[in-house]
């Protein structure tokens, strides 16, 4: 004969009391992006949900930044140099500065650009124009066809026939102080068109502007960073 259902339910409690066992009930937060996490874990300081939902909860207290798109994160990651927020959001507007040296400092994205945005000049005296190697490398154009390997896929000694720098058609040859000096003397420009304004970690090798100041040091003894703040 079947049980009524409130008998099976009497019968179970029974059972739960025999055997000192407690029946608990979970409270779930939604993040919001198809993730819960258990409530007691809201507000604990901690992000727990992907997203960052369970810290930006009103009354939290959490130092937060808002990504957009249902997206927070912690505040000690804003401008912090990596972009945490999946839109860059956290990064943005964030500016970096090139110490001048003189007690100001300028934007470090005006670093190299050929102005002088330092009253004393401080942002443009480690740049001049540069040899990039086929690897992206760059070098100081004087290194080339010197004898000497420089570029680390060592195309600063291919393009050349002794100490001459050998246009791309292969009929004409320069003097290599001749390659990228501003004057055009390869009949296909060759000899500047490959020139680079960069930022000199010392007298041969260089970077490109836009990774002084970066966060990431590029220089070997990072010059590149080391004006920054």
């Amino acid at each position: 004969m079947k049980m009524p259902p409130f008998i099976g339910i009497a019968a179970l409690g029974l059972a739960l009391f025999a055997t000192g066992c407690t029946v608990t009930t979970t409270r779930y937060f939604a993040c919001g992006d198809g993730n819960r996490i258990d409530e007691v874990l809201v507000c604990d300081g901690i992000f727990q949900c992907p997203n960052g939902a369970d810290e930006a909860v009103a009354g939290c207290g959490t130092p937060i930044f808002a990504c957009g798109g249902n997206e927070w994160i912690p505040g000690s990651r804003v401008c912090d140099g990596l972009e945490n927020c999946a839109n860059g959001a956290d990064e943005a507007s964030c500016t970096v500065y090139f110490d001048c040296g003189n007690g100001t400092g300028v934007d470090a994205r005006l670093v190299c650009d050929g102005y002088d945005d330092c009253a004393n000049a401080a942002d443009e005296e480690y740049c001049s124009i540069s040899w990039p190697c086929d690897s992206g490398m760059l070098i100081h154009p004087d290194a080339l066809c010197d004898g000497y390997v420089d570029c680390d896929d060592e195309t600063d000694e291919v393009y050349c026939d002794g100490d001459y720098f050998v246009c791309d058609g292969g009929t004409l040859f320069i003097s290599v102080d001749k390659v990228c000096d501003d004057d055009v003397d390869c009949e296909d420009g060759t000899d500047e068109d490959y020139c680079e304004y960069a930022f000199y970690c010392d007298e041969l090798f260089a970077v490109f502007p836009e990774l002084v100041c970066d966060g990431r040091v590029d220089c070997d003894g990072g010059w590149d960073e080391a004006f920054c703040y």
